[in-house]
């Protein structure tokens, strides 16, 4: 199964691409602002390592997702940052 975009512009890779793709954006983009290691539990109690990465600018982020709805795709996420509220 190759990549998929839903309509709200989440892409979707299989599992086996996630190593490369996190290499690709660390080249592109540098080191990610955040990191996240959290542990994941299916409904038969089987626990796995999830790895989310986000990188944040002024106007954008995009965050990685080594596991997405299922175990079985990483998610990709991009998008506008809403501006600050102006300071009164």
């Amino acid at each position: 199964m190759g990549s998929t975009t839903n309509p709200s512009g989440e892409q979707r890779e299989p599992i086996t691409n996630f190593t490369y793709v996190e290499e690709v954006f660390i080249k592109a983009h540098g080191k990610p602002t955040r990191v996240d290691t959290p542990t994941l539990t299916n409904k038969f109690g089987m626990r796995v390592t999830g790895r989310n990465l986000t990188w944040e600018g002024k106007r954008t982020s995009i965050a990685l997702q080594r596991y997405g709805v299922d175990l079985k795709e990483s998610v990709i996420r991009g998008g506008k940052l809403r501006p600050p509220a102006p300071s009164r």
